[in-house]
């Protein structure tokens, strides 16, 4: 069974360049403060999702590594990284050439640029919003839009026991999705669904901006295409 290594941050405010302030970035591509410890790869009572057959549907936000950037809490970001993000356990997955390694120092935000259906889609997850039933501040949501008020989407996977029809046990990764609106100003975040009307009773201080974009954009927020557009324009 492959091996995935741990990441720890060796003292984080070593880095060479430090940021000042709000917005302020400092970038690194040096990696040596990162030091491994190994644990075994058995995701669930000592399956592997990418070995074992009896597992139908997969852990992973998409199933190949891809280019992407780890933003730590201090604004220092770290690019050109192999990255593939775990849904099932929240596990951000790193390549190098030791193999597989799961970073496990706190960092508030990474991008994946990956290549779904045919076509290239930036993934950025970002945390640090304020607790609800089953998350906490370390929880990522997906960053899909919105400045005053940001759309999040929450994708979570659960696994269950099933019975396939000759008889044996498989195991199936069920995908779930909820929507969120993150007032910044007030640090309110409230889930919503793909309503107008929710979307309003999550945002009564944003009741007439939604009604006169959506008017104006003929907007009926029905998908995340037209919510996001909305969210850019509050």
């Amino acid at each position: 069974m492959k091996k995935i290594f741990f990441l720890l941050a060796a003292a984080l405010f070593g880095f060479n360049t430090m940021a000042q302030g709000p917005g302020s970035l400092s970038f690194s591509t040096d990696l040596n403060y990162l030091q491994g410890l190994v644990r075994d790869a058995g995701f669930y009572s000592g399956l592997s999702f990418s070995t074992n057959k009896k597992v139908v549907g997969t852990p992973f936000l998409v199933e190949e590594y891809y280019t992407g950037y780890i933003r730590f809490f201090n604004d220092t970001i770290i690019r050109n990284l192999s990255l593939k993000y775990n849904q099932l356990y929240n596990e951000l997955y790193y390549q190098d050439t030791r193999g597989e390694l799961v970073l496990t120092t706190s960092f508030k935000e990474f991008g994946i640029n990956a290549v779904t259906g045919g076509s290239n889609k930036a993934y950025v997850f970002k945390n640090g919003y304020p607790a609800l039933s089953g998350t906490d501040a370390k929880t990522f949501y997906q960053f899909l839009g919105g400045q005053q008020v940001e759309f999040l989407k929450r994708n979570t996977k659960e696994l269950r026991e099933a019975v396939a029809i000759d008889g044996s046990m498989y195991y199936r990764i069920i995908d779930r999705e909820e929507y969120y609106a993150y007032n910044t100003a007030k640090r309110q975040l409230t889930q919503i669904k793909k309503d107008k009307e929710s979307i309003i009773e999550a945002l009564p201080d944003f009741k007439n901006k939604i009604e006169t974009v959506c008017a104006a954009q003929k907007i009926k927020c029905k998908n995340e295409n037209e919510i996001t557009l909305l969210f850019s324009q509050l």
